[in-house]
Order: structure tokens, then C-alpha cells, then sequence
């Protein structure tokens, strides 16, 4: 689907909600309100693509290397540009993937030799580095892989195509249309479409 098509479809959705608030969105003058729904639209995305679906329709990107770190018995993942949301990794010798980060006590954990993670239990946390995030995988290995939901980049060209799977585009404009009504603060249409978007999602 095209931006123009996203944007179309969006300003339906719109339009045919029933809400009194509808009626004024209408009289917004065109120009505007296309700002607005081209302005949510980033945001649409991110909601989208935050939420517990099956990756076959998250834009997902590897990382292809780590270095070890044996000061600290991990080896570290720079975090990339792009990266949005991580989803799993795993490391030779590791007995199972990780599917999550770390917290505060798991990152002080994992830097005291007593209780750093294994292999039966491997564990990543978030850290910072002079030249900025990495994650760090304990413990130390070869990356066999590493997968992460990365930023979608919006098109600036209403022709060009929205670089995100079809089955959640429909998902997207239900979050766009409840990111408009959110800058019009009526909240009762905003959560409205809001639901209607978390309904929409693939759950398989």
C-alpha cells in the first residue's frame, strides 16, 4: 500500500467512525488534516510493530558480529542505528536463546563473577559505552544469531510504498486514526480506535 493509499484509508477510517468529533475532523481543512495523519503515521508504526506479534510480520534485521569483552566474561553487541525493540539471541555453547533484557539487577548481576549468568541460564543486559549502547551477552561466545525489530523509515513520496507486511497495515491506520483523535483530545474516540487497532492484530 502506498503512503497516498495509507493516508486515504486513514482519513476513512476517519470520516466513518460515528463520533461527534467526526464531524468537526471533516471540516478540518484538508491541507491540515492531511499534516496531521501524515505527522501520526511514524508513531502508528511504532505502536504497531511494539506489540506481541509473531515476527513473520515485524520488519526484523540481524546482527552479523560481536566482540568478547573477557575483562567481563560477555561479549558485546553494539546496538544498532536502527534497532527498535529486541527479540532473541544466542550464543555458541548456550543451552537456550534469550527473548529478553535485562534489568538493573540483572546488568549488576552479571558484573560480579559469583552470580554472572551461564550457559544453562545465558542473560543480556542494556550497558553504555564511550561510544554508546551496546547490549552485553553473558556468557562469552560465538554469535550464532541475533534479531531485533528495526525503525521502519516513513517514505517521503506519497508513490512510494509503506516498507511495512500487509497483514498489519489495516492494524496501522486504526492507530493513526486514534493518534489523530488523541490531538484532538477526544478520548473516548481515541481509545475506540486504539482497541479496534490491538484487535486487528495477526496473533499466528
Amino acid at each position: 500500500m502506498t503512503l497516498a493509499e495509507v493516508k486515504l484509508k486513514i482519513r476513512t477510517i476517519l470520516n466513518e467512525t460515528g463520533s461527534e468529533d467526526s464531524f468537526s475532523l471533516i471540516s478540518v481543512d484538508t491541507v491540515k488534516l492531511d499534516d496531521y495523519i501524515k505527522s501520526v503515521i511514524p508513531d502508528a508504526v511504532r505502536f504497531v510493530t511494539s506489540q506481541n506479534i509473531p515476527d513473520l510480520y515485524l520488519p526484523v534485521e540481524s546482527v552479523s558480529s560481536a566482540t568478547v569483552n573477557s575483562e567481563d566474561g560477555c561479549s558485546v553487541v553494539v546496538v544498532p542505528s536502527n534497532f527498535m525493540r529486541f527479540l532473541s539471541c544466542r550464543f555458541s555453547g548456550w543451552k537456550r536463546e534469550v527473548q529478553e533484557i535485562g534489568d538493573k539487577d540483572a546488568y549488576k548481576a552479571n558484573h560480579n563473577t559469583i552470580t554472572r549468568a551461564g550457559v544453562n541460564k545465558p542473560e543480556c543486559v542494556y550497558a553504555n559505552t564511550s561510544s554508546g549502547k551496546v547490549i552485553e551477552c553473558f556468557p562469552s561466545g560465538t554469535l550464532s544469531y541475533f534479531r531485533y525489530v528495526k525503525s521502519v523509515s516513513i517514505p517521503t513520496n506519497d508513490s512510494e510504498t509503506l516498507p511495512v507486511s500487509e497483514r498489519i497495515l489495516e492494524s496501522i491506520c486504526y492507530a493513526a486514526a486514534y493518534l489523530v483523535y488523541s490531538i484532538f483530545e477526544n478520548v473516548t474516540a481515541a481509545e475506540a480506535m486504539k482497541k479496534i487497532s490491538l484487535e486487528l492484530l495477526p496473533n499466528e
